[in-house]
């Protein structure tokens, strides 16, 4: 036998329906504006204070291929020296 539904009964649940879909809609949005906030302080954070830190970090090189003549350059000794200087060393 069918459930007999009133027409209060009807608006009762619809408006409690679109309460329950505001309620969510706007923890979704507080969610959603939050992430964007952090994920945009975080940007910030990295931009500003660990990349020039890691960027200080990085050793500069001086080019000494540039002052040296080609006999430098085919002594074997010269090339190992440099690898060992610039590459190897910590």
């Amino acid at each position: 036998m069918p459930e007999i539904v009133t027409s209060a009964e009807k608006i009762d649940y619809i408006y409690a329906t679109l309460k329950k879909n505001q309620k969510k809609a706007l923890y979704g949005s507080i969610f959603k504006w939050s992430y964007r906030i952090i994920i945009l302080g975080y940007m910030y954070y990295f931009f500003m204070v660990s990349l020039p830190n890691i960027i200080d970090k990085i050793p500069s090189f001086s080019r000494p291929w540039e002052s040296m003549n080609m006999d430098e350059i085919i002594n074997n000794t010269k090339i190992k020296e440099m690898l060992d200087t610039y590459f190897l060393s910590e």
